[in-house]
């Protein structure tokens, strides 16, 4: 039967508003059936959290604050110039959602306070050939228990034509590492701490994720980052109190504030870490508090990236959308990291500059070509100094399996035990490289 003169369009206009209404509330009911299961499994305690023994980080103000802090500290019986706590063994858990062990990491924080299981002395030997190495966690790691810089230094002492080369009889590794590391911290860690060691050889090993940060975040105009810890009790006993690190970009530092983020990083005594309801009710708290309902207000749309492949989970954020620090644009990134090289290998000619890969650079760099844009667009700015691709002295032709392996996947992405030895290898080559290709 043919339709009346117009009737067509607006039949056709209704199945089109049907169906486009169709498609909204489908998803929508989506969106809430997803929300509702991650707001579950916080709730619930379900999630994974990362366990020190202690902090690790110094409890004095950072050396940058004031020039002359770290000679104050040389003139003290036993100074303590690092980014670390002093002599101290501490221990790191990656527990899944179930409270399962992943890893179990043992690190070591020296005299000094840098991340080595050796101890420094500021004061140089005659014979020794000193390599300080600047960094972010991929050199001054954390999550291995054996620090890849320290490894380097063993396997250059048992090279006989490396000592040759140099002319020495000893090598000395310096671990300047600094978890979180931008380029200025680079700069900053190296006219403050590394110079002190009157090193033979600068390598300052960054990986592409460095760019973008700064030597202090800066929030939106008129505010301030903070950060503190928050404590929370899992039983009665005087052991049973956990610590919370939260960063917020404006006071207070309390998770009624929506400015606050934080990444279930707890500190807390063994035997507590070892309790799983005790650690369960901990989190379940810390959720609560973390969440106060904000989850079903939030207009990100958390299960449509979901569906597209990207990782939505509530470790950093309530409002993705609401945390205003201030990212730099590429052109400022690139002028950042030339400048603060510059500020290095103007006092330090010797200078090795690499960039570490992660493992999504090198899955991408074995299938789909060039992952160091940044890095390149950096190369072009410091023409007079090569930069390393590290990748090149790895076994990336074993493919995507031994990669895996390289690192502490799928919990964490830097090297693994494993990985550390690798890239201490490689990096050895590197630097056999460097000087004799000088």
């Amino acid at each position: 039967m043919k339709l009346p003169p117009g009737n067509e369009w607006r039949l056709v206009r209704t199945y089109a508003a049907i169906a486009i209404g169709a498609l909204v509330v489908g998803y929508l009911m989506f969106e809430a059936y997803f929300r509702y299961r991650i707001h579950t499994v916080y709730l619930n305690g379900d999630f994974p959290a990362i366990i020190y023994t202690e902090a690790e980080a110094r409890e004095t103000p950072e050396f940058w604050d004031n020039p002359d802090w770290v000679r104050q500290e040389l003139r003290k019986s036993n100074p303590h110039i690092g980014h670390f706590k002093q002599d101290r063994d501490i221990t790191l858990w990656f527990y899944n959602g179930q409270h399962k062990l992943r890893q179990e990491v043992n690190f070591h924080t020296n005299n000094l306070g840098f991340l080595s299981k050796k101890n420094y002395a500021v004061p140089k030997l005659k014979n020794e050939y000193r390599i300080a190495f600047l960094g972010d966690s991929m050199t001054g790691s954390t999550t291995t228990n054996a620090p890849w810089v320290d490894r380097v230094e063993d396997i250059l002492n048992a090279d006989q034509e490396f000592l040759k080369l140099v002319g020495r009889k000893m090598v000395r590794t310096i671990n300047l590492g600094q978890p979180g590391a931008s380029f200025p911290h680079f700069s900053v860690n190296y006219h403050q701490q590394g110079k002190l060691f009157l090193p033979d050889l600068i390598v300052v090993n960054y990986i592409e994720s460095d760019f973008p940060r700064q030597l202090a975040p800066k929030p939106k105009p008129g505010t301030r980052v903070v950060g503190g810890w928050l404590e929370y009790r899992g039983g009665p006993d005087h052991e049973d109190i956990a610590k919370l690190n939260v960063t917020c970009e404006e006071p207070p530092v309390s998770l009624s504030n929506p400015g606050c983020r934080q990444n279930y990083f707890f500190v807390m005594p063994r035997k507590l870490a070892g309790d799983p309801q005790k650690v369960k009710r901990i989190k379940m708290d810390v959720a609560h508090d973390f969440l106060r309902g904000q989850l079903w207000t939030s207009p990100y749309p958390f299960a449509l990236l979901r569906a597209f492949g990207h990782k939505v989970d509530l470790r950093a954020f309530r409002h993705p959308e609401v945390f205003h620090i201030q990212e730099p644009s590429e052109e400022q990134m690139i002028d950042q990291a030339a400048k603060s090289l510059r500020e290095i290998i103007e006092d330090a000619p010797n200078a090795l500059i690499t960039v570490n890969p992660t493992h999504g650079e090198l899955v991408a760099a074995v299938s789909s070509g060039n992952p160091y844009r940044k890095t390149d667009l950096l190369q072009a700015k410091i023409s007079q100094k090569h930069i390393v691709k590290m990748q090149k002295f790895m076994p990336v032709q074993h493919g995507e399996k031994e990669i895996y392996r390289w690192f502490n996947l799928p919990h964490d992405g830097h090297f693994s035990d494993y990985g550390a030895e690798l890239y201490a290898e490689a990096m050895t080559t590197a630097i056999k490289r460097h000087l004799t290709d000088r």
